[in-house]
């Protein structure tokens, strides 16, 4: 499967001349037309009409939403980008139209994330920016992570995330790369914050670990690198004595360049699990040795990539099983015995299949590998045999449950 990206839209206009057209005599039309919704009504009725609808247009909102829009960077996958597919739909749903934003097809998701063998991502990158740089695309599960990896970046962050009121001031982070340091069997770090089964763990990936002076060591989100590459330097620049009348330094040739990359099927498995998640470009600019540039607004940065998703034949012709996913409660809520809450899930594909649902209080190994979900005696039956309608409402008050 091909998906292209393209980073400039060229139009293309043709003109095509056949002669000379022979001379027309128009002649007043006997019966004035005007454009129409309904053909059944008459000319005076289907004006006011008209100018009834043209009375509630008003040009400063295109403007205005414009500027809304293109406020904040809203490249796909960044926080912004989200929040304009939520404004869209919400100005459709106020003039009362049927909205829906279209999420991933379970279908697919499923036959990528089960039968995914290789990712290859090939990009042709024009660049004639008067300089060359490294461009980095980092992902993360939050709209908020550090830009890299090192002690200053993660304090930095720290002050961002305390700032916003999402930590608190004695809190410190610290990252984790070990599967083995993160197991819940420790109870040493809560991980359901992240992912909803330990089987998710990869090894390698940079988990961010909020640290608190009481209580367990939590994980707030991971950070990595979804690709990485580097942009050509321009062919030339314009001299001093260029007879083009361009200044000295901007770019005469751009740099061109043809970069193929792999990307690890883990971060693929990562961008295609259910919840939110977000990428952001790093452009890191190497200087340009001593160097005098001249920037214009005739510089531009062109990228065209595709990418192509190898799966296997029994995966990708197989059948799709459905996927039921806990949205609340998922990790991190503090739930009282004398309150009633409601349990949350999605389904991903189509079942007709009753839902049991259960909840332990005590840790189980065999409960964190999906091949051995079994049941055991550290799970409690909640009720069984629900419809499948996405929620229950639990009243704590009797479960039996004393804290």
């Amino acid at each position: 499967m091909k998906t292209l990206f393209s980073g400039r839209i060229l139009p293309l206009f043709i003109l095509i001349s056949c002669g000379q057209p022979p001379a027309v005599v128009s002649e007043e039309p006997k019966i004035k037309q005007v454009s129409t919704f309904d053909v059944a009504l008459d000319r005076e009725t289907q004006s006011k009409l008209e100018s009834q609808f043209d009375a509630v247009l008003n040009p400063q909102n295109l403007d205005d939403w414009m500027k809304h829009m293109s406020s904040k960077p809203h490249h796909v996958g960044s926080p912004w980008s989200k929040k304009n597919a939520e404004f869209i739909a919400q100005k459709f749903e106020s003039w009362g139209f049927e909205t829906e934003i279209e999420t991933f097809e379970h279908d697919t998701r499923y036959k990528i994330r089960n039968s995914l063998l290789e990712t290859e991502l090939v990009s042709t990158i024009t660049n004639a920016l008067p300089f060359g740089a490294e461009v980095s695309v980092l992902m993360s599960n939050d709209s908020l992570f550090p830009t890299d990896t090192t002690w200053e970046q993660l304090g930095i962050f720290r002050d961002s995330l305390a700032a916003r009121g999402l930590l608190n001031e004695s809190d410190s982070l610290y990252i984790l790369r070990k599967c083995s340091d993160i197991s819940p069997d420790s109870g040493l770090v809560y991980i359901f914050n992240v992912m909803t089964d330990f089987s998710e763990c990869f090894d390698g990936l940079p988990y961010i670990v909020k640290y608190t002076a009481s209580g367990t060591d939590t994980i707030i989100s991971y950070v990595d690198t979804l690709f990485k590459f580097s942009l050509p330097n321009p062919e030339s620049y314009y001299g001093a004595d260029d007879s083009t009348g361009y200044p000295e330094g901007m770019v005469a040739v751009p740099g061109f360049g043809v970069y193929a990359s792999t990307i690890d099927t883990s971060q693929i498995f990562l961008l295609t699990d259910y919840g939110s998640h977000y990428t952001m470009p790093r452009f890191h600019l190497p200087g340009t040795d001593s160097i005098g540039v001249f920037i214009s607004v005739e510089d531009y940065l062109e990228i065209s990539s595709f990418i192509t998703f190898r799966l296997s034949s029994s995966g990708a012709f197989g059948a799709v099983n459905p996927e039921l996913i806990i949205t609340y409660p998922n990790g991190g809520q503090t739930l009282y015995t004398d309150q009633t809450y409601e349990i949350l899930w999605s389904v991903g594909g189509e079942s007709e299949e009753k839902v049991d649902l259960y909840y332990s209080t005590t840790g189980d190994s065999a409960t964190y590998k999906s091949a051995n979900c079994v049941l055991t005696d550290n799970w409690t039956e909640i009720e069984s045999g629900l419809s499948n309608l996405g929620s229950y409402s639990w009243d704590l008050s009797t479960s039996g449950l004393s804290e």
